[in-house]
């Protein structure tokens, strides 16, 4: 009788977390050197307020910088994005229609968005550009209050970003993009040959 009343409270448990809508609000801004993150998140009239932040000091950006420049003349991790991009090229169709189901499922209220940002290799940035612009496209169908401003820039590496909004999920509306996404043969097949050569 125990085990029967806590299998059947567990399977309220799950019934109320895929069904029941969470209420999400969030203020992110990413600096060159530090970043702050606003969210609050509502579910059966309970708030959680979740406020990361991260401020590096002197030390810490001379670091970073040194970093950035070991990265930069690093083989093995050009190699490494190398495969990734490759990897991306191969799953881009699937994964284009894996971004769409994902937005499809959340019904944004509002969204403000100013990006400012720019990679080594111009040919990435011009592609980000235009997938941000494919996926806010999705989103602006169905926000009453939708604005935003993404500013490529090709011969600088930058990433600001300054965003605001909230929006509403209901997680089980997730569930028929994993599938579909996870169930193409191109997307297993990349994924194992990625965790084979990671691990």
């Amino acid at each position: 009788m125990i085990i029967f009343s806590v299998i059947l409270l567990l399977l309220v448990v799950a019934i109320l977390f895929l069904f029941v809508a969470f209420d999400v609000t969030y203020r992110f801004t990413l600096e060159r050197n530090s970043y702050k993150t606003n969210l609050k998140i509502t579910w059966l009239g309970i708030s959680r307020n979740i406020k990361p932040s991260s401020n590096k000091k002197n030390k810490e950006q001379e670091d970073e910088i040194k970093t950035d420049r070991s990265v930069k003349n690093n083989p093995t991790i050009v190699n490494d994005l190398s495969s990734y991009s490759s990897i991306f090229f191969e799953i881009k169709n699937p994964l284009l229609r894996f971004v769409s189901d994902i937005l499809k499922a959340i019904h944004f209220r509002s969204l403000s968005l100013d990006m400012r940002y720019g990679f080594d290799d111009p040919a990435y940035t011009g592609i980000l550009c235009g997938f941000l612009h494919a996926a806010l496209g999705i989103v602006k169908r169905s926000c009453p209050q939708c604005n935003y401003q993404i500013v490529p820039c090709f011969n600088n590496e930058i990433l600001e970003i300054d965003a605001s909004g909230s929006f509403r999920i209901r997680l089980y509306r997730f569930m028929p993009g994993l599938l579909r996404f996870f169930s193409r043969k191109v997307v297993i097949k990349n994924l194992w040959i990625s965790l084979k050569n990671k691990y």
